[in-house]
């Protein structure tokens, strides 16, 4: 029993050693965030940047604003009169797409990185966000002012938007925020002072991005299959995670 358990590990920590990030099948737009890679600050970031660690707590933070947010949308409560969604999914958390995001904050460019795909998720979506304040926030306050600044989106959008998405527009970081087969999201969040500013960025990648000329979430068909979430109950269980197909 305990050779077959080493093999099954053995065999997993040599599938995840697999991956090749520098692929060009894996990216269609430019190089991945993961090739040739350092998990490090790059030399030209701010001194005295910091990350913040990503433990149990802050994963919760994350999981809880955007569940909060799914759970409105979903089930039709918007005051905008956006439709109840069919099937939208619970997020989970995902170490690999979390990683990718602190890939991108250790660039301290404030950019969206070409391409942070993975063979689990070919179509992986991202939303970022930096700003400052006068006075020190903690980390909490800094991923609640960012998730709500995609959340405001949804004040110029309307249901056409969420089902007809479009390249370049306004309402991008919202949509993103209700894509129904957004199941897995993984963030990171930087900061550091500067010139008497307290300053700040947080980024989250999803599973499944905004593609054009498809739909942030269905509004008719397929039900949850796995169930639903008893403290959401208008998103599917957290297993549905598992048999969504990223199309």
């Amino acid at each position: 029993m305990y050779l077959k358990f080493f093999l099954i590990l053995s065999i997993s920590f040599v599938s995840l050693q697999a991956i090749d990030y520098c692929d060009e099948k894996l990216c269609k737009r430019g190089p991945h965030i993961a090739c040739h890679a350092r998990d490090t600050f790059k030399s030209h970031c701010p001194h005295g940047i910091e990350l913040v660690s990503m433990d149990s707590h802050m994963q919760d933070v994350f999981l809880q604003h955007h569940n909060s947010i799914r759970e409105l949308v979903a089930a039709g409560k918007h005051h905008r009169g956006f439709r109840k969604a069919a099937r939208m999914c619970s997020m989970v958390w995902d170490s690999t797409l979390a990683y990718f995001a602190r890939l991108n904050a250790y660039k301290c460019d404030g950019e969206h990185d070409k391409c942070r795909n993975h063979p689990n998720f070919p179509s992986v979506g991202q939303n970022i966000y930096e700003g400052y304040d006068s006075s020190p926030l903690t980390a909490e306050a800094v991923i609640e002012k960012a998730i709500n600044k995609w959340y405001m989106e949804g004040e110029t959008a309307s249901n056409h938007h969420l089902s007809h998405l479009s390249n370049g527009g306004s309402v991008g970081h919202f949509t993103q925020l209700v894509n129904d087969r957004a199941c897995q999201i993984g963030c990171a969040a930087t900061l550091w002072t500067e010139h008497k500013r307290h300053h700040f960025y947080v980024v989250c990648n999803y599973s499944f991005g905004n593609l054009v000329d498809s739909f942030a979430y269905k509004t008719k068909g397929d039900k949850c299959q796995k169930g639903y979430n008893p403290n959401h109950p208008h998103l599917c269980h957290p297993d549905e995670a598992k048999i969504i197909q990223y199309e």
